[in-house]
């Protein structure tokens, strides 16, 4: 065996000297042999666990890289609505009447108007459409917003065009409270040019009432003059929808039509029950 002698060159020379007389006695000859073919083992192994690691890690970007890929786009958003005839339809941007009516549809029948993260400025512009938004109560227990640009609307008269959404919390006393539930709406108020086939494409015949509009009795202040006599199909007629969702919320359709049986008004309503 050398003798130990300073420096890191003498080291490794001192320790090889002696590993290899240890392995001229036979018990050492014995470890030496077993651990020289383990060690290309264990190295395989090794090789072997980063090879998949590497796999397993390049698959996970490509499962993430694709889900991104897969996700909505920015002008539309998935409505899910299991068990009715509009399932999985997609929430589009509207360029016409009818693509309006679908998603009015859709959020009555799945309780959106009851989120108050409905009334984002892109989820409104989104579902209407709209170009412009104005804002008139902001309050935790009252909103409400005009909406404007609405070209597509087939309107006799696009100045008297009035769209506006709003969200409350209603107590028993119908009063705003923040102990209220929720009340939340959809109004349109148009000289139009759709009449009941258009509403009837979107929501059929199921679950209606018809009845004819009636004028209020005179209020002090207010004159109401009587509703014009009419011969034209659902003329001076309020056509309601009850529509179904099976949750705890109610949702209405109110259809006016003027006395040429045009929709001159439109009122969806959503609220807790």
């Amino acid at each position: 065996m050398l003798r130990y002698t300073q420096g890191w060159g003498w080291r490794k020379l001192n320790a090889i000297a002696t590993f290899q007389m240890m392995r001229s006695v036979p018990p050492f000859r014995f470890i030496a042999a077993r651990s020289a073919i383990r060690f290309p083992i264990h190295l395989s192994w090794f090789v072997v666990g980063i090879l998949l690691s590497a796999v397993s890690f390049s698959s996970t970007l490509y499962v993430d890289h694709k889900k991104l890929l897969e996700h909505p786009k920015p002008d539309s958003i998935k409505i899910h609505a299991e068990g009715s005839d509009v399932a999985g339809r997609r929430i589009a941007r509207p360029t016409t009447a009818h693509e309006l009516l679908l998603n009015i549809k859709v959020a009555l029948q799945q309780g959106l108007l009851l989120s108050s993260t409905f009334y984002t400025d892109d989820n409104l512009r989104r579902f209407f459409g709209t170009t412009r938004i104005v804002r008139q109560l902001t309050a935790k227990t009252n909103r409400s917003a005009r909406l404007f640009g609405l070209s597509y609307l087939p309107v006799k008269d696009v100045s008297r065009l009035s769209v506006g959404v709003s969200w409350s919390l209603i107590d028993s006393d119908n009063q705003i409270s923040t102990d209220g539930k929720i009340h939340a709406s959809i109004g349109i108020s148009a000289d139009c040019k759709l009449g009941n086939e258009d509403i009837e494409a979107v929501f059929g015949t199921a679950g209606r009432t018809i009845a004819t509009q009636t004028v209020p009795a005179d209020a002090p202040g207010y004159s109401f003059a009587a509703l014009p006599p009419t011969t034209a199909v659902m003329g001076n007629q309020n056509v309601i929808y009850e529509i179904p969702n099976g949750s705890a919320h109610r949702s209405t359709l109110s259809v006016l039509f003027d006395s040429y049986g045009k929709i001159k008004a439109i009122d969806a309503k959503q609220w807790e029950e």
